[in-house]
């Protein structure tokens, strides 16, 4: 029940990628709501869906926002909590779903969400699909358009491929990059930053060598329920994710009062993929 299959067709739009890491390594970034103040300031700066947007300038100020997570049947919804103004905190809150399946909270307003699926290839190679779909309304022709060409959540494409036309043989920049001071300054796009970062780390990783802290989080947990599910299945017991209607979560963000105590119980309605609960991205 992934509200993305259950909307009318011109309510979505899916395309796919060949990603050259391995699945976790890419799901992993979507796993790290505190990358977005790091790796992607310059693109928010210049994506005209955050101008003039107040939760932009929340992003990028606050770099070491709270990160907490809350257990669902079917995997976990998370958090990022930055501060807003004086009364308020941000909520970016998205979702993992087992085995593959992340969320993105919508750019400010009332446009479209996003999700991944992580589809293992190989140990080097992963199938990525991404879906853009708005709960209430068909995606305009200029919505499509975005998609399409790879400059909204979606990698642009080698004509007849699944190969993403910015790539590490020219540097994630596309063939027609003008030249910069630093070769990272010249990706532009959110899709092509996330992939350059997790292809040139490597396909084989050492994880033992990292060292993680507490706004890794999200990525232990969701790495010891792999685990956990994979080994419970070695043991004859079924994994999570056997009841459609657990699927049933969407990503938003919010901007909440401080002194709320519950932000999961607060969301909960908007979260939960009813047509009618669907609201604005702050």
């Amino acid at each position: 029940d992934l509200e993305w299959l259950q909307v009318p067709p011109d309510q979505v739009f899916v395309s796919k990628r060949v990603q050259y890491c391995h699945w976790t390594q890419g799901m992993e970034g979507d796993l790290d709501p505190r990358h977005l103040a790091f790796l992607h300031a310059g693109t928010i700066d210049n994506t005209e869906e955050h101008a003039g947007q107040a939760s932009a300038e929340w992003l990028k100020q606050d770099l070491t926002p709270v990160i907490e997570a809350v257990s669902k049947p079917v995997g976990l919804m998370f958090a990022a909590r930055r501060n807003a103004d004086a009364d308020t905190y941000f909520w970016r809150v998205g979702q993992w779903m087992s085995p593959f399946f992340t969320t993105i909270p919508g750019f400010p307003g009332l446009g479209p969400l996003s999700g991944h699926a992580w589809v293992p290839a190989d140990d080097g190679r992963s199938s990525v699909f991404t879906f853009s779909w708005h709960p209430t309304r068909a995606l305009t022709e200029e919505e499509l358009k975005q998609m399409r060409s790879g400059t909204a959540m979606h990698a642009g494409l080698i004509p007849a491929t699944f190969l993403p036309l910015c790539n590490r043989e020219n540097e994630y920049a596309g063939p027609d990059a003008p030249p910069a001071t630093q070769p990272w300054m010249r990706i532009k796009h959110f899709q092509d930053q996330d992939i350059c970062i997790t292809e040139s780390i490597g396909t084989g990783f050492n994880r033992a060598e990292e060292n993680l802290g507490s706004s890794d989080a999200v990525i232990g947990r969701v790495r010891a329920m792999l685990i956990g599910a994979a080994r419970a299945l070695g043991e004859g017991r079924e994994p999570p994710g056997r009841n459609p209607a657990e699927y049933r979560m969407r990503p938003i963000s919010v901007q909440l009062p401080r002194r709320t105590t519950d932000w999961a119980e607060e969301i909960a309605d908007a979260v939960d993929t009813r047509p009618e609960t669907f609201r604005a991205s702050v």
